[in-house]
This record gives structure tokens, sequence and C-alpha cells, in this order.
């Protein structure tokens, strides 16, 4: 989070993260990933977290695009127990865009 702002500057709403092994990992992960600048990152170091730990790590994260708009990126292995949203909803390429 930028101090002087208050927020994220990539506007991150929320970073989830899900493992059966090694809780104690993700709290640390998730909080040092809102400071990453673009998804493909995020994708990297989650990636050479498993490898390194030997765990599978399940993820969502929810993206400020305006005030109205989300967008919602999310693995395999998260999809599987996501909640499904029961309103206006758009996934284009793995990328679900809710409008609030």
């Amino acid at each position: 989070l930028d101090p002087f702002k208050g927020h994220s500057n990539d506007y991150y709403r929320s970073i989830t993260l899900y493992s059966k092994e090694r809780s104690d990992i993700l709290d640390g992960l998730s909080t040092a990933l809102f400071n990453i600048d673009n998804l493909d990152n995020i994708k990297k170091i989650i990636t050479n977290v498993e490898t390194n730990y030997n765990i599978k790590i399940d993820y969502l994260i929810q993206k400020e695009i305006n005030d109205n708009t989300l967008e919602i990126y999310y693995n395999e292995g998260f999809k599987n127990t996501i909640i499904k949203y029961n309103g206006n909803d758009t996934t284009v390429d793995g990328v679900t865009r809710i409008e609030l």
C-alpha cells in the first residue's frame, strides 16, 4: 500500500491466496503482491513460491478498473471454490469483469 495515497498504486482491491499447506507463507506473500506492478509478475512470483516450497497456491485477485468496475483474475484451482456471482458479469480470456 502506498502510505501517501492510502491504497495500492495498482488499485488491487484484494488478493486472496489459498493453500492446504504452509498457510504461514500466504499472509506475507499476499501483502507483498499488492506492491507488484502487473498480473504477469504476480503469477511468476506465485509460481516461484510454489516451486520453492513444494506447495499449490490457488489465488483470486480483484483489480479496480474504476469506481464501478472490477476485474477478477483467478487460477483453475480457485475456480472450483469460487462462489458464482449472480449479477451482470462477463468473462473474456479468463478475466471476469463485474459492473457494480
